[in-house]
């Protein structure tokens, strides 16, 4: 059975425990490393092929009016010699009765998290909010297709 847009996914044991595993936008990654800079994992985070993966903090937690599932770890993209710096640290996947969104903090001091995607809850496509367009110093604009979050 497949659900409606507005229902959530039962999750099971196995996936409360799963990594979130995301490419981040595929073309910025490419571009980073075609230009000689570097994305490095930072703290739990590891980068497994083209994506990077966030060990889950742990088991979803409800509460509010918001349901996080938090993960852990970081990752930065340097390119042009420090010009182009860019960094996701600590994601986290929000449901709420709007919808479900990818937040993260943007600096590894920062408390304040970012509204980075909107994730469809059927496909797991994320698409870029106004907020999250800051990541990329506003060059994409809110809308613009991202990579699709897994959990693995």
């Amino acid at each position: 059975m497949t659900p409606r847009a507005d229902q959530s996914v039962p999750v099971s044991d196995s996936a409360a425990r799963a990594s979130l595993a995301w490419a981040v936008k595929p073309s910025f990654w490419s571009y980073v490393l075609d230009a000689g800079g570097s994305i490095t994992a930072v703290g739990s985070a590891e980068i497994v092929g083209a994506e990077v993966r966030f060990p889950t903090v742990a088991p979803p937690a409800a509460g509010g009016a918001t349901n996080r599932r938090s993960f852990v770890g970081g990752v930065i993209f340097d390119a042009h010699h420090g010009a182009l710096r860019a960094a996701v640290f600590d994601p986290a996947l929000e449901e709420s009765s709007t919808g479900t969104t990818l937040t993260a903090r943007l600096g590894i001091h920062d408390v304040e998290r970012v509204a980075l995607a909107d994730i469809d809850p059927r496909t797991l496509s994320a698409t870029l909010r106004l907020e999250g367009a800051m990541l990329f110093d506003f060059r994409y604009a809110p809308g613009t297709e991202l990579a699709p979050v897994r959990l693995v």
